[in-house]
């Protein structure tokens, strides 16, 4: 039988037999908190991966974007494919992006340069959105007047130097007689379209123009690197019109430095060569381009 006390409260009456044993101790709150420590720690990497998988997906709509944009215009053009845009290219008007300022580690009015995004030969085939032209996982910083690095790049995407070559063929030829360089969609015999890359991202410990330079066949070298920013691979936009997302395997392309500054803030220099076995240089290759003896009509393996 329980007595009633004149200091017992309504929870007193209510659960006449509880008491301070009842408690949590401190050890028993240690606990859970390490457990829901354990918890986290364990659904932490899975949102992590999660976010990545929904950038890539993003990313690869983005391909997928400028592949139709790619397409269109070469409907409208005679089956011409837009122009490439190295450096070389000194107007807006005459390349798939802006050829005639390079990007840069450093302060480069190209960075940021919307108009003249908006002005190139694709743009109007993509509606002037200028977002489909850069990577959503590349948050890599320039440097503004000042140099700080604070200046948000507008263009991650750059396309296979032997694609678009209408106004190259002087250009791009003396540097790569071993491949072949294409004009016309009807030139992708060899590789097939499906089996061609127009588009990828660009790391920007390389990237300057729009023009992705390769390597030559005979010369297994990466003188553009593609990105790394997706789980160690990049996206690429293929003739056909599809997009997908390849991983790197090789000791080069994963190990390339991403992250600004390098070498007080410059971009990189050389080929940043590699061995015939590297994995990656067979994989690009083999979706650049073919070697320009092989004859017309060639499927590519």
């Amino acid at each position: 039988m329980v007595y009633e006390s004149k200091n017992m409260t309504d929870e007193d009456k209510l659960f006449p037999h509880k008491s301070a044993d009842n408690a949590f101790t401190l050890i028993e709150l240690l606990v859970v908190i390490a457990i829901i420590a354990i918890l986290a720690g364990l659904l932490l990497p899975a949102l992590a991966k999660a976010k990545q998988q929904a950038l890539t997906t993003q990313c690869i709509s983005n391909k997928k974007q400028m592949m139709l944009a790619w397409h269109l215009y070469a409907d409208d053009f005679h089956d011409y494919m837009v122009p490439n845009a190295p450096l070389s290219i000194s107007q807006n008007a005459e390349a798939w992006c802006i050829p005639d300022v390079a990007e840069s580690w450093k302060y480069s009015t190209a960075n940021t340069n919307f108009i003249g995004l908006q002005q190139c030969l694709l743009a109007p085939y993509l509606v002037n959105q200028i977002g489909a032209y850069r990577c959503p996982s590349d948050n890599i910083d320039s440097a503004d007047q000042n140099g700080s690095q604070s200046v948000v790049r507008l263009r991650s995407v750059s396309m296979n130097s032997q694609m678009g070559a209408v106004y190259m063929m002087a250009i791009n030829a003396p540097n790569y007689t071993a491949m072949r360089l294409y004009s016309k969609m009807s030139d992708l015999t060899c590789p097939v379209p499906a089996g061609a890359f127009i588009f990828a991202d660009e790391a920007m410990f390389t990237l300057d123009d729009g023009y992705m330079q390769m390597g030559n066949f005979y010369s297994p070298e990466f003188p553009n690197a593609p990105a790394n920013y997706h789980n160690g691979g990049a996206t690429f936009g293929f003739a056909d019109g599809h997009a997908e997302e390849h991983t790197w395997r090789g000791k080069v392309l994963p190990t390339m430095p991403y992250h600004f500054p390098i070498t007080a803030g410059t971009a990189g220099t050389g080929d940043n060569t590699t061995v015939p076995s590297d994995p990656d240089w067979i994989y690009l290759s083999a979706i650049t381009a073919c070697e320009s003896n092989v004859p017309p009509g060639t499927i590519s393996e």
